[in-house]
């Protein structure tokens, strides 16, 4: 049972992906991410067709966020370029996801986080470094 369920997912997750516009080329960006009113982080990606799920930061993403945000709110919004750029934090990647989903990255000296695929459909694959900073609030 796990091994079709496994093979459907990938089914479908291709179908989604086929069936979206690349970003390709576009390799600076503002992102906002969001906690909703179950306290999951989410980035706000308008152009994505997918399930809202797909967007959801987790496995280290959210810990990033937190120390990101501002005390008293529920959203961050981070300047991302995959060029370096002055006073940029780096994410590094180590590790691709072993079913294709994503990979890992390393930042700061121990900590670690997950991106999933939906980064590969925005910039076409997974980025070796991803420079990103916070934006002032």
């Amino acid at each position: 049972m796990q091994d079709f369920l496994y093979k459907f997912y990938k089914t479908i997750k291709s179908s989604i992906i086929n069936l979206l516009p690349s970003h390709l080329g576009k390799t600076t960006r503002e992102f906002r991410f969001y906690k909703d009113v179950n306290d999951r982080w989410y980035v706000d990606l308008p152009e994505w067709q997918g399930p809202k799920w797909n967007l959801e930061m987790v496995d280290g993403a959210d810990v990033l966020l937190n120390s990101l945000k501002s005390k008293h709110k529920n959203d961050v919004t981070i300047h991302v370029s995959l060029k370096h750029f002055e006073n940029a934090n780096i994410l590094i990647k180590y590790k691709d996801d072993a079913y294709g989903d994503g990979a890992d990255y390393k930042y700061d000296v121990d900590s670690q986080l997950w991106l999933c695929g939906v980064t590969s459909w925005y910039y076409g694959s997974m980025p070796e470094r991803i420079y990103y900073r916070k934006v002032l609030d």
